[in-house]
């Protein structure tokens, strides 16, 4: 009998009950349910429970004493704008170029007689003379440029953005001073100007980005520091530089604005 009553429930368009099918995710379930506290029904509001989840291991990238500091793989600097430190700099700007004496522009003397141009920075000093194109001419443009406090952030894939103090002088002296936590391993070194911490400019690629090198000389060493893709900008109140070393297995990232009292 009850065979005969399943058989008339099918035919009139009825479906006989069926037991709940037990679940973990929704995989485990027909494509029109979803799964619910353990069986699958018809679907609710919200987000679909795609079951446990296996997250990457990238690995940990500890510091070492010393060697090579492990690869953490590919990054990307973030760009939120420049963020500077407050307060008073850490050390005196370097001695200030001739004033701009109110005007945007102003006339300099090239090396080949030739007139050539300086703009007027943020800091009201006037900047280096632009006389041509040649290799020459964009070597100093970068070597005026760069002289200047400047303030800013400096990035790494180990410790993040920190807010740094950096000072270059005409004389090839440069300061630096770190305001947050930066791991000593990867900043140069805090300090003013001084005869054993230099820096020189020495070649411009074909889009203008100089380079050059950091010096930190000791009694028995001295520590030097590649400066790479230095970019200023048009009116020479923003740069951007990498600095890396050897033992670092990515560059130190500085974006700077100048420092404008």
């Amino acid at each position: 009998m009850t065979r005969w009553i399943t058989l008339l429930l099918v035919l009139a368009g009825c479906a006989a009950p069926t037991e709940a099918l037990e679940c973990t995710s929704d995989l485990d379930c027909p494509a029109e349910e979803r799964c619910s506290t353990g069986v699958c029904g018809p679907p609710t509001d919200g987000p679909v429970d795609a079951g446990p989840q296996v997250a990457s291991d990238a690995g940990s990238h500890a510091v070492a004493d010393a060697g090579v500091v492990p690869d953490a793989g590919p990054q990307a600097r973030p760009d939120a704008g420049v963020r500077v430190p407050s307060g008073p700099p850490p050390f005196r700007p370097p001695p200030a170029s001739p004033l701009c004496m109110g005007t945007t522009t102003s006339t300099c003397a090239c090396a080949d007689g030739r007139d050539g141009e300086r703009r007027c920075r943020s800091d009201d000093s006037l900047g280096a003379c632009v006389c041509g194109d040649t290799e020459e001419d964009r070597i100093a443009r970068v070597r005026g440029g760069i002289v200047g406090l400047w303030a800013g952030t400096r990035f790494t894939v180990w410790d993040g953005e920190q807010l740094v103090w950096v000072a270059f002088r005409a004389d090839g002296t440069q300061g630096s001073e770190c305001v947050g936590a930066c791991l000593t391993f990867f900043w140069p070194e805090d300090g003013t100007p001084t005869p054993n911490r230099t820096y020189r400019i020495y070649d411009v690629t074909a889009d203008d980005t100089g380079r050059g090198d950091l010096s930190f000389a000791y009694a028995s060493f001295t520590r030097a520091l590649a400066l790479e893709r230095i970019t200023i900008s048009a009116d020479e109140d923003r740069m951007t530089f990498e600095a890396r070393h050897d033992e670092i297995a990515h560059p130190l990232l500085f974006d700077l604005v100048r420092y404008a009292p």
